[in-house]
């Protein structure tokens, strides 16, 4: 249960590290062309401030306490 969504949030934040990847260039690239340098950072920066304020602002879920159960009826004891 817990883990299908540890997968989902891992396929979610490298897909957004791909897609960053492959597009960024090509769009800094243009930018630059079509402004300066110095308007490339800016966007930059302000890109990465609007990143940080979402993650500030999306909390992290609380996570219910587990209740340690003992093994399961027909379970085999593990050897080692």
């Amino acid at each position: 249960m817990g883990g299908r969504n540890l997968e989902r949030t891992f396929t979610t934040v490298f897909a957004g590290y791909a897609i960053g990847g492959l597009i960024s260039p090509t769009v800094g690239g243009w930018l630059a062309e079509a402004t300066t340098m110095r308007t490339v950072y800016f966007v930059a920066a302000a890109v990465f401030a609007l990143s940080t304020l979402i993650a500030l602002w999306v909390s992290p879920q609380p996570v219910s306490p587990r209740v340690k159960q003992g093994p399961r009826w027909g379970a085999r004891p593990s050897a080692g």
